[in-house]
């Protein structure tokens, strides 16, 4: 049964040969461009071969300028968009990008187990 198999079956609630396992890990990266965060998350599922990849945000996420903490509910309305392309943002969409990109070209999902 390869790792899609088993999550799509046990999803359904069909029989699977064991239960789906993966762990939410966060490797410390977060001030490392988005690559080295997904050659990271990549090291670990070759290593420990969990059913599916949870990718974590390592990257702190910014608040926006003048708005250093939120102790009121009016402080709601100053929040603003947030430029989801920058700083942490940016480097988890790269990470995210890497990890899809390289699991098609070598095939990761569909080894069996």
């Amino acid at each position: 049964m390869t790792r899609i198999d088993r999550v799509d079956r046990a999803l359904a609630g069909r029989p699977v040969d064991r239960v789906p396992w993966s762990a939410w890990y966060h490797f410390g990266l977060q001030h490392a461009p988005g690559k080295r965060f997904a050659a990271a998350a990549l090291e670990f599922y070759r290593a420990y071969r969990p059913d599916f990849l949870k990718l974590m945000h390592d990257y702190p996420y910014p608040l926006p300028a003048g708005l250093e903490e939120l102790s009121d509910p009016k402080d709601l309305a100053r929040l603003r968009a947030l430029d989801v392309c920058a700083d942490g943002y940016g480097e988890q969409l790269v990470a995210v990008r890497e990890v899809v990109r390289r699991m098609k070209r070598e095939a990761y999902v569909l080894d069996p187990l």
